[in-house]
């Protein structure tokens, strides 16, 4: 029996990288809600905020927009009324393909955001002009 390279690595200890393909990589953006209305799509995969991060940063977003209900999305309500996608570095999945392109806005990701004050204030000023 002979092995394919990949496994005669694998047997030595050492992984294989191999880049995902552009599908796979759609089923690791997860969305969040703030009010219902606003929703916000990154990688999961973003290095380094862990869950918890992520919460707060959307919570510090809504309340600096006078908002108040922010909800991690896991299944995406079609009744929903949303106004407005903001898509953090990643591309639009296609479950939200019916959404018109006006209302599909683009973004460095959250790691680029919260880099820099510079960066926070810009995105900020951002959302608030989409909200208002």
């Amino acid at each position: 029996m002979e092995f394919s390279q990949e496994e005669k690595l694998n047997l030595l200890g050492i992984s294989v990288w191999k880049k995902r393909s552009h599908e796979n990589s759609l089923d690791l953006i997860e969305s969040h809600l703030i009010e219902d209305k606003y929703l916000f799509c990154s990688y999961s995969s973003d290095n380094l905020m862990d869950e918890s991060s992520k919460m707060i940063f959307f919570k510090t977003l809504a309340l600096s927009i006078g908002k108040e209900n922010v909800s991690k999305v896991l299944d995406l309500d079609s009744t929903l009324n949303i106004k407005k996608i903001i898509l953090m570095d990643t591309e639009l999945p296609p479950y939200l393909s019916k959404y018109d392109d006006s209302s599909i806005f683009k973004h460095s990701s959250m790691e680029e955001i919260c880099s820099s004050t510079d960066n926070k204030k810009e995105f900020l000023d951002l959302i608030k002009k989409l909200v208002n």
